[in-house]
């Protein structure tokens, strides 16, 4: 799954290998490619594996238009580490709503993203 490069995490019975986001882009033959849309919903691991993705954007490393995002009951350091990498990379919230369906209906938050090279191309193609 998603996450540290190479650590491992226990969900139910199962025990998984994480890798990044850059293995997984390398494996799949994407590397220098623009991601449009990144969806992720791993169950609590975006407070790991997003703050290095922001950081690989932010360096200009990787580009993405919009994250879609299901964010997790954290701390408050994993919360502000979190919305603190993806300010340095740019992003802006566009639109959250709570998940009502999972997370015992109060314990997720569902977050959409966007960057500013997607924000300029939107209002430019809104523009009469």
């Amino acid at each position: 799954g998603l996450g540290k490069e190479g650590a491992k995490v226990k969900f139910g019975d199962s025990t998984f290998k994480c890798k990044s986001l850059e293995t997984i882009m390398r494996e799949l033959g994407h590397i220098d490619r623009k991601i449009d849309i990144f969806k992720i919903d791993c169950e609590g691991c975006e407070y790991a594996a997003m703050p290095p993705i922001f950081d690989a954007i932010a360096k200009g490393k990787l580009q993405i238009d919009q994250i879609l995002i299901e964010m997790h009951s954290a701390s408050f350091e994993d919360l502000t580490d979190f919305f603190e990498a993806a300010d340095k990379a740019g992003f802006r919230i566009t639109h959250k709503e709570r998940n009502g369906w999972g997370c015992g209906g109060t314990g997720c938050v569902e977050y959409v993203f966007v960057s500013p090279s997607f924000l300029r191309e939107a209002t430019a193609a809104a523009m009469c």
